[in-house]
């Protein structure tokens, strides 16, 4: 017999004080990320499901110190004008 994978497991029952730590792949989304709309990425940085070197890296989105869309910046990123 093999082990149940892990998304498989039901009934565990934690007590207080250890950690659980819970890794998921995540969505492979749709499209090319360096086409989304900065706003968009904007919103999940702000979420907190993203981070501005994520929004930079992935997206090409870039939020100025103030952490708005540095509109200039991301259209140079992503090869084009703001």
């Amino acid at each position: 017999r093999t082990a149940p994978r892990t998304s498989q497991v039901t009934g565990v029952k934690l007590r207080q004080g250890p950690r659980l730590r819970l890794d998921s792949p995540g969505g492979g989304g749709y499209g090319d990320p360096a086409r989304r709309a900065p706003e968009a990425v904007l919103r999940e940085v702000r979420r907190g499901f993203i981070t501005p070197a994520s929004a930079a890296e992935v997206y090409g989105v870039i939020l100025d110190g103030a952490g708005a869309v540095d509109s200039a910046a991301t259209a140079a990123r992503r090869g084009g004008t703001p």
